[in-house]
């Protein structure tokens, strides 16, 4: 996993696009973030949940992407007499990423360096394994809407909400690949 994410970041830094003098050019966005995962298969206890979302931006409107991201849970395992009994488990969710840029219809320039406003939809799967070797892949989508703010030129907060099958909620960095423009 270590390996992609170290490719994601070098691709958007070395693929070269235009915009105005100093500016970012954001074609590329990577986003880290700790995820909500209460939702998780109706699983309790999570902790653990870190995703990483890779963005290629089309346009100043659409962008497309995909996300992959693990998380550890505990569930609770009900038998005969009723008992307490913990379960641990991990997951590793990936899918596909498509992003709707508000920011460009309201904002100026100068200002959409800063802000992004954006509607998100994701499709994907998830895949659990319990301590008893219990294993599961489930179908993994979501909506969401979200906003990122960057203080800095490359580097900013980003958070989402929304509703989806493995997550409610996401918070963490955001950060902006591709060169500075001249």
């Amino acid at each position: 996993m270590k390996h992609i994410i170290i490719s994601f970041i070098f691709l958007g830094i070395l693929l070269p696009t235009s915009a105005q003098k100093g500016e970012v050019l954001n074609k590329f966005d990577l986003r880290f973030g700790m995820v909500d995962n209460g939702q998780l298969l109706n699983y309790s206890g999570t902790k653990g949940n870190l995703r990483v979302d890779f963005d290629y931006n089309l346009n100043k409107f659409i962008g497309l992407g995909c996300y992959i991201g693990y998380a550890q849970f505990k569930t609770v395992s009900y038998s005969e007499p009723p008992s307490d009994t913990h379960i641990y488990g991990e997951g590793y969710y990936y899918g596909i990423n498509a992003y709707y840029h508000f920011s460009p219809l309201f904002l100026k320039s100068e200002t959409q360096s800063k802000f992004d406003l954006y509607l998100k939809g994701k499709i994907g799967g998830i895949s659990t394994k319990l301590e008893n070797n219990t294993t599961n892949t489930r179908f993994d989508y979501g909506v969401y809407l979200g906003a990122s703010y960057y203080p800095l030129k490359r580097f900013g907060l980003n958070a989402e909400f929304g509703y989806g099958e493995t997550s409610i909620s996401k918070i963490g960095v955001a950060i902006k690949l591709g060169k500075l423009s001249e």
